[in-house]
């Protein structure tokens, strides 16, 4: 039995026989989709043979335009996504995902720069926490910009209690 009585079988929701149910449970998806669109271009083949060359030319532009449609979508949430995620950099945002989640929540229009500052201001008066803390010197911190510990020299006093624990650190090497 062909695959064709089969599926009209199916469809017409008629009982199958047990041999039938296995030859069916048996067919290969990825052949089978394979063989369709094989068909489905032998269609389009036959179709096109038939039309003139300026419906080709019809149908060739209604196939790039539903190609447009499906492709506009995805190219604007990643323009949104790059602008999102450059305005974090920019702010110092820790969470561009909740950023982009207050922008579409209250309508900000990306590319007006006033409003999207006015939101990220509003952002860090509400939620500090959302941004990246800036380090500072001081306090033992070392130099914030280069993370290097800043050379500084420690007057050796051998006499003095500080002098002697300098000198003996200052014989243990250092090592990173």
């Amino acid at each position: 039995m062909n695959l064709s009585s089969l599926w009209k079988k199916a469809v017409a929701s008629s009982t199958l026989s047990d041999g039938e149910k296995e030859t069916l449970y048996q067919i290969d998806p990825d052949a089978l989709r394979q063989s369709v669109s094989a068909l489905q271009k032998k269609l389009d083949d036959a179709e096109n043979a038939q039309l003139s060359e300026t419906e080709k030319l019809q149908k060739e532009l209604a196939k790039v335009r539903d190609e447009r449609e499906t492709l506009d979508p995805n190219y604007r949430a990643l323009c949104r996504q790059h602008r999102i995620a450059a305005i974090a950099r920019e702010s110092g945002c820790a969470e561009p995902d909740y950023l982009d989640f207050l922008a579409a929540k209250s309508s900000v229009d990306l590319a007006d720069d006033a409003a999207v500052s006015a939101m990220v201001d509003q952002l860090k008066k509400s939620h500090p926490f959302a941004f990246v803390s800036r380090l500072k010197s001081g306090g033992g911190a070392g130099n914030a910009e280069t993370l290097e510990k800043p050379e500084t020299t420690f007057p050796r006093d051998p006499g003095s209690r500080l002098g002697i624990l300098m000198q003996t650190i200052g014989k243990v090497p250092f090592q990173e």
